[in-house]
């Protein structure tokens, strides 16, 4: 039967773990060690217990159902963990004894369509779990059980920034937050995320883009000398740029259906709330010919940069100066 990973990971105690076999699939690996771990945290074992893993791509000799019949006088309860199935596995799984055995089959990039697949698909017994990209939803509640769990505080825009900014690979996820809980600051800024993520300049970067919307130059050009320190600097920028272009794209195109602090809400990363009051004046003075004479801009200064390397800043300075008047 199909049972979705996050389900899983959130009510584990509502599935049936004894004299069952849990298969479990996709391409996550932080998801697949998680569901793998729960299921023998679960396991009923004694001290005569004894975990088998088993790779049928070098053990493809072996006898599954001679393995999981023998038992000791001291009745035996086994973990066994089989990696590499195929469609010709079934058959030798239909005659395994699962009354003392936990049987976890990993098919990892296993295809949808594959007779393996579909057969613990619309198993009675068996569970077929999928590993996937983490939704959304489920991340934001994986996130703050995992904050609350390791008695780790964020601030307000840092928990955002997180959240909208951190890997959806639920084993980085949890190593992450573990190291901001080892963090002396209590209430951990957007800074203190960074620093801790190696993004060092990426919220200084949101806030010079910011800067162009108000339009005072002078900050413009102070700020980008001391944050554009390199080509490499520059391409980030323009990097960034772009992706806030696509969010001011999709404002403009609803703007006449919908009114711009609906449209903040919808479309402005939470963790830039701070930015609210400049992207609703970049909302109200864009429309699709300036979005359109922007982009240009950004072509023009990432093909500058490629040919003249070494005048990075002033290149970044020029686009920073014509946008913030594009803008206007």
């Amino acid at each position: 039967m199909k049972v979705s990973a996050e389900k899983f990971i959130d009510k584990p105690d509502q599935y049936k773990f004894e004299k069952t076999v849990f298969f479990v699939s996709g391409n996550e690996d932080g998801l697949i060690n998680k569901v793998k771990n729960i299921i023998i945290s679960k396991h009923k074992s004694n001290i005569y217990s004894e975990t088998k893993i088993l790779d049928l791509k070098t053990d493809n000799k072996m006898d599954l159902k001679k393995l999981t019949h023998t038992q000791s006088l001291f009745n035996k309860s086994n973990i066994l963990q089989i990696k590499n199935p195929n469609d010709s596995f079934i058959e030798s799984l239909e005659k395994t004894n699962y009354d003392n055995n936990t049987i976890i089959i990993e098919g990892k990039n296993i295809k949808n369509n594959s007779k393996i697949k579909k057969y613990f698909d619309f198993h009675k017994k068996f569970y077929s779990i999928a590993c996937y990209k983490l939704t959304k939803a489920f991340k934001k509640k994986l996130v703050d059980g995992l904050l609350d769990h390791n008695n780790c505080k964020l601030s307000k825009d840092a928990y955002w920034f997180f959240l909208e900014n951190s890997s959806n690979d639920y084993q980085i996820i949890e190593n992450e937050i573990i190291k901001i809980s080892n963090y002396d600051n209590v209430n951990a800024s957007v800074e203190d995320i960074n620093k801790l993520s190696g993004n060092a300049s990426s919220s200084q970067f949101e806030d010079l883009f910011f800067q162009c919307i108000s339009g005072n130059k002078q900050i413009i050009i102070n700020k980008s000398e001391i944050m554009i320190r390199s080509s490499a600097d520059a391409y980030i920028f323009l990097q960034i740029a772009k992706n806030f272009l696509k969010i001011l794209i999709f404002s403009s195109e609803r703007k006449n259906e919908n009114n711009i602090a609906d449209l903040t809400e919808r479309y402005l990363p939470k963790y830039l709330f701070r930015q609210k009051a400049a992207f609703e004046l970049a909302v109200t003075r864009t429309n699709l010919n300036k979005i359109r004479v922007i982009n240009n801009l950004i072509q023009k200064a990432e093909l500058y940069l490629r040919k003249y390397d070494s005048k990075f800043l002033i290149i970044i300075q020029r686009f920073l100066l014509n946008f913030s008047n594009t803008v206007k």
